[in-house]
């Protein structure tokens, strides 16, 4: 189970009051190799190898060049922008850019973006570009500190809608980088959540100590479906929350 920052923590529960949060998470933790050895694309032909599960796969459209989504040790499910390539003629006679965008996103009324993005070395600095609904954000200076390590990038301002599409470029050509946990919120988060280790979930159904309350990643409580659970899930406890993948 893929692990969620504090600061995405409080995302997640501060959703239930505002209708505006939404968090991609790129799946329950499910990606696999393919059996020639190669991560599924974000998207693609029907003869490509292509990744389907996505958090919010019903409503949105998702696409890339040169992204894939994989896990590594200590991170789930994520989008990995490879390093964009210069033209090689004649074999590839263009360049090759390195871009994520998802589209459809229903989340009238978020001031903010935030997500979490881990470096393939030590000590990175990201060269990324942002856009939302075409126009582009200014990212803020981070500095990531430890390699496959997800790190918040902060709350970024953005323009208030009622559907949204993001874009991620990556710019380094010496350098990928991994991003999860896209989120948009109407709100500013409150840092200081607790997380409930002692929150799981098999065959359907999500286990924690003493009441819990779950809830779907649009905000929709849940708790009576459990035992016919299937998703992605934050389950709300009275230690704290925790974010689940059920099956």
């Amino acid at each position: 189970m893929k692990k969620i920052t504090f600061l995405l923590a409080f995302v997640a529960v501060a959703m239930f009051a505002n209708a505006a949060d939404w968090v991609e998470t790129f799946g329950p933790d499910d990606v696999a190799k393919n059996e020639s050895g190669y991560w599924p694309y974000v998207s693609g032909t029907g003869d490509n190898y292509v990744y389907t599960n996505y958090d919010h796969v019903a409503d949105c459209v998702y696409a890339g060049y040169s992204a894939s989504v994989r896990k590594v040790t200590g991170i789930g499910n994520h989008v990995w922008l490879a390093a964009p390539k210069p033209a090689d003629p004649p074999k590839y006679p263009n360049p090759s850019d390195s871009w994520l965008s998802i589209s459809g996103i229903e989340a009238a009324g978020a001031q903010y973006v935030s997500f979490d993005l881990a470096p393939n070395a030590d000590g990175y600095t990201p060269n990324m570009k942002l856009w939302i609904n075409g126009v582009e954000v200014a990212m803020p200076s981070v500095t990531l500190a430890t390699m496959n390590v997800m790190q918040n990038v902060g709350d970024i301002a953005i323009a208030s809608a009622d559907v949204y599409e993001i874009k991620f470029q990556n710019f380094d050509a010496a350098q990928g980088i991994r991003i999860d946990n896209v989120t948009f919120k109407g709100t500013t988060p409150i840092k200081n959540v607790t997380i409930d280790n002692s929150v799981y979930a098999t065959n359907g159904t999500v286990y924690a100590e003493g009441e819990f309350q779950i809830f779907s990643v649009a905000g929709q409580n849940v708790t009576e479906l459990n035992g016919q659970l299937n998703g992605i899930y934050v389950v709300k406890t009275a230690k704290g929350i925790q974010k689940v993948a059920v099956k």
